[in-house]
């Protein structure tokens, strides 16, 4: 694990192991680095760095899950006891960015690395601390205007152009959304990767489809799509995204290729096509999930046949396997085939699951998905003739090809080896950070405190995510021009567990109360201080998020600029507040309510023009 730019120790024997096991790991490695093993108990190892005083650092690292369960946390402790974080639990090596301020004085900080949940390995590699300014900004995250924020700008990838910002504009406004991990794993209920974490052999796993596995039968019984649709819209969500097929194969759906294994076959039932009526007529936005990825493959670990990967089902180097990659792709293809052409209009996909083997990137595999524009005549692994989509030219399409012909409507994240509409910052660690501006980017997490498909464990002893603490990480996003994306994991039966489902209609109340500070609002037009407070804005009023530590009662908003305020208020209430315009052209509101919603007060300032036209048209200094 190297460090550049930054004086700091790169040997692993000279960090701190405040507790659990860390190990060099050469086997595991990130652009040829070696990364750091932490793991499989809770794990962290921190060291002190020298730093400059009154001075802007990003730290980066590149991290990586071993399973998904885990989550691994790279933090900064500051002088003053001031903590930033951020975290992946994605299981490819994935780049998190975490800038931090030093104050006047402080001439070191403790850089640290902690693996949480699961019971797996997590990684680290090519750690980096990086200045990016000399007194750019002071801790209270106070500028000396109004930001002109970098726009985002569409580009082309593989043949496939991203969608436009008018066609990402509903996902962008709409701000939260429900996702749904539910498949064989609920029966079990040790969550979605089950059957790779507990080495369950294919044959065996598929019994779970099967009333002969007892209590842990996918009985899927009182599957109610329209009754989740119902809760979705209770908690103040605007989309559901519904696993189509996760990581062991099992498709939820009529997948036409001879070699799926599907509903259809063990319940006779097409369940994507019950969830998408019933998510449609709700007036919800439809969106599904499908990972590539397939453990009941061996060929998964093996495309070539000559180098079987590590693996915990026993697969090892076989000739065979190239074919059975080949099978494993075209299924895929297919599959994907049917989900964008037999279900009717799909705004969203989620794609999960596209790198090989489980290691290195997902667009490092793509030469052999091809999710790009087109097929490639002389690929290795060859779809066969009679599956292939084709363009109005007669050429095969490949994955995003086939997608934007029959969905160009449709909007989808990174994960397949193509580069996506939006980005993902998946887990449950909380946001830090500037505004996202010049990329869309998604908070993916979990109500659960760890795992994804249902764990009986964590709901039974309570371990989920409160009123509170969703609502931290929403108003986090928001403020930073973020959507969120908010699982839950119904049971084998197909009920959302009833304590999730009621801190989500919590939540929802909350919304119904503050919804025009939070749909259709946009970041800024000032950088948010971590922990402390955002902003985010619509039309002619900024809203500002005040959260739990911040102190007091009176809030001094930052030069204005050219703006007139007219009228400040407390978002939850309706109740004016009194405000001041001060010499400097900042703006002074006291008397916040901070009381009824300590965790996100949200105080509004209405001015006289349309911010986000200003705000366009106004450098900073």
């Amino acid at each position: 694990m190297t460090f550049k730019n930054a004086e700091i120790d790169t040997r692993l024997n000279r960090w701190n192991t405040v507790n659990g096991i860390a190990t060099a790991q050469s086997a595991v490695t990130h652009a040829d680095e070696d990364a750091v093993a932490l793991g499989p108990i809770a794990t962290r190892i921190e060291q002190t760095v020298q730093v400059d005083a009154d001075t802007s650092y990003v730290v980066t690292a590149w991290v990586r899950s071993g399973s998904g369960s885990e989550q691994v946390c790279v933090g900064v402790r500051c002088g003053d006891g001031g903590v930033r974080e951020t975290a992946s639990a994605l299981v490819t090596f994935n780049q998190v960015r975490l800038p931090f301020c030093t104050t006047k004085g402080e001439t070191e900080v403790v850089v640290y690395v902690v693996k949480t949940g699961g019971d797996g390995i997590a990684y680290a590699s090519e750690l980096s601390i990086e200045c990016v300014g000399k007194g750019e900004r002071d801790r209270t995250g106070t500028y000396n205007s109004i930001l002109q924020l970098p726009a985002r700008n569409p580009v082309s990838d593989l043949g496939v152009m991203q969608q436009s910002n008018d066609q990402l504009q509903w996902l962008h406004d709409a701000k939260f959304g429900m996702f749904i991990h539910w498949g064989l794993y609920a029966g079990p209920a040790k969550g979605e990767w089950h059957q790779h974490t507990s080495s369950v052999p294919t044959d065996e796993y598929a019994r779970l489809a099967t009333p002969e596995s007892g209590d842990e039968y996918f009985a899927a019984d009182q599957f109610d799509p329209a009754q989740w649709a119902e809760v979705a819209k209770a908690a103040g969500m605007r989309w559901m995204c519904l696993t189509a097929r996760h990581h062991d194969g099992y498709s939820l759906f009529d997948n036409p290729h001879p070699n799926a294994f599907t509903s259809v076959q063990s319940h006779n039932r097409d369940f994507i096509a019950e969830y998408v009526q019933a998510t449609r007529e709700s007036g919800l936005k439809v969106g599904l999930y499908f990972s590539p990825l397939s453990w009941r493959y061996p060929g998964y670990y093996d495309v070539t046949g000559t180098d079987c990967q590590p693996n915990v089902f026993g697969y090892i180097t076989s000739p065979d396997h190239k074919e059975n990659a080949r099978l494993w792709k075209e299924e895929n293809y297919v599959a994907v085939h049917k989900l964008v052409t037999g279900y009717g209009p799909i705004d969203y996909m989620y794609w999960d699951g596209g790198w090989l083997a489980q290691q290195d990137l997902d667009a490092d595999a793509a030469y052999f998905h091809e999710p790009g524009l087109h097929l490639d005549p002389n690929n290795e692994w060859q779809i066969d003739d009679k599956y292939i989509d084709r363009d109005e030219a007669g050429k095969g399409l490949g994955i995003m090809g086939m997608t934007r012909k029959h969905q160009p409507q449709l909007v989808c994240n990174i994960r397949y080896g193509w580069i996506g509409d939006f980005d993902d910052e998946e887990g449950n660690a909380a946001i830090f950070g500037p505004i996202r501006s010049d990329r869309l980017i998604e908070k993916c997490m979990t109500t659960q405190k760890s795992g994804w498909g249902y764990i009986a464990q964590q709901v039974e002893s309570n371990k989920i995510l409160t009123r509170d603490e969703i609502i931290e990480h929403l108003a986090n996003a928001i403020v930073r021009n973020m959507f969120v994306l908010l699982n839950v994991g119904p049971d084998r039966h197909g009920r959302i567990p009833p304590n999730i489902e009621a801190t989500l209609r919590q939540v929802g109340d909350w919304l119904a109360r503050t919804s025009d500070a939070v749909y259709g609002t946009h970041g800024g037009p000032w950088q948010p201080c971590d922990g402390q407070y955002g902003f985010c804005f619509n039309s002619n009023t900024v809203f500002i998020h005040l959260f739990n530590n911040f102190a007091g009662t009176t809030f001094t908003v930052p030069p204005i600029g050219q703006l007139s305020p007219t009228r400040a208020y407390d978002v939850f209430s309706g109740q004016t507040l009194d405000m001041t315009l001060n010499a400097d052209r900042t703006v002074t509101i006291t008397e916040i309510d901070r009381e009824t919603n300590p965790v996100d007060s949200i105080v509004a300032i209405q001015f006289d023009v349309d911010v986000m036209t200003f705000a366009l048209s106004t450098k900073a200094n």
